[in-house]
């Protein structure tokens, strides 16, 4: 009988010890996909403090993510967002597309920085058009999620003016609430988690811009709206439909046709180009949940 009982608890502590380790596990692969995906998506170093992931209650908390600056700026970060609360339909989280019933973020952090002529928008641009569809990706080397909805709190935007004859002074733009509608629905099937990502950043570029109107020189507005114009215009049709609901149409010049026209680079598919292209795989688990790139290269 004491035979019986020492085996019951060594089992009993070895389970103990698998569901631990397995929840850790669950959690740094998440973050690990994540960053992955996110450096993939934008091109510049993208980072989480941690990740909370609970399987069976659809359920994904992410504590701070830091979306990097370009090479050659000076800020700590172009976004940091503080925290990340999505959730799921537990039944879809088994197949291909994972329906998102709520996609949350709490206080975002901009650093928005110019010189004559350019910004860390622009440079972000570039890495940006540089996405284009590879045709070795396979669809199925991510999850891809459905997302109806997403709202954003506390947004507080840096934006340093051009330098005219002295140090440049940096407003200060905070942007209480961002809502985005029918995030996904262009897409049937959903969208990887770097595409999302490359659909969101402009979109709250647009909505800062926005208010920032009356407060920013008119130099300055017009070169930040030129900027998100010109990352918009090379996502496509999913970027602009994000981008127009920020209201920012008639203030950003130039977009009119991408609003009224869609994407011109979409094929017969519906595959669009260059936002649209599956990211590279990653592996099996659970890391193919967010869809990142092998190394988070491009």
């Amino acid at each position: 009988m004491k035979t019986l009982v020492k085996i019951a608890v060594v089992i009993i502590v070895l389970l103990i010890a698998a569901a631990v380790t397995l929840y850790l596990t669950v959690d740094l692969l998440a973050k690990a996909g994540i960053e992955s995906g996110g450096t993939y998506a934008l091109s510049v170093k993208t980072a989480v403090d941690s990740v909370s992931l609970h399987l069976f209650q659809g359920q994904v908390g992410v504590n701070t993510l830091t979306i990097s600056n370009p090479q050659g700026w000076q800020t700590p970060h172009l976004m940091k967002a503080g925290k990340i609360s999505v959730g799921a339909d537990l039944g879809s989280l088994m197949g291909d597309t994972v329906q998102v019933t709520r996609f949350d973020i709490d206080g975002l952090d901009l650093n928005i920085e110019q010189k004559i002529g350019s910004s860390n928008i622009t440079a972000l641009t570039s890495g940006l058009q540089s996405k284009s569809p590879d045709p070795k990706d396979k669809a199925a080397s991510g999850k891809k999620f459905k997302v109806s909805k997403i709202v954003i709190h506390n947004v507080v935007a840096h934006i340093q003016a051009l330098p005219m004859g002295g140090k440049a002074a940096t407003f200060d733009v905070k942007v209480p609430e961002i809502v985005m509608d029918n995030v996904t629905q262009d897409n049937a099937g959903g969208i990887a988690i770097p595409e999302l990502m490359r659909r969101l950043v402009p979109a709250i570029l647009a909505a800062v811009i926005e208010k920032a109107k009356g407060i920013l020189p008119d130099t300055d507005f017009n070169q930040l709206s030129g900027d998100i114009g010109g990352v918009t215009k090379a996502l496509g049709e999913g970027a602009s439909k994000l981008v127009n609901q920020m209201g920012v149409g008639k203030l950003i010049g130039g977009l009119g046709d991408v609003f009224k026209g869609g994407d011109k680079g979409a094929d017969k598919s519906g595959a669009k180009a260059p936002g649209d292209g599956p990211a590279k795989g990653v592996g099996d688990g659970l890391q193919k949940l967010f869809g990142g790139g092998k190394d988070g290269k491009k």
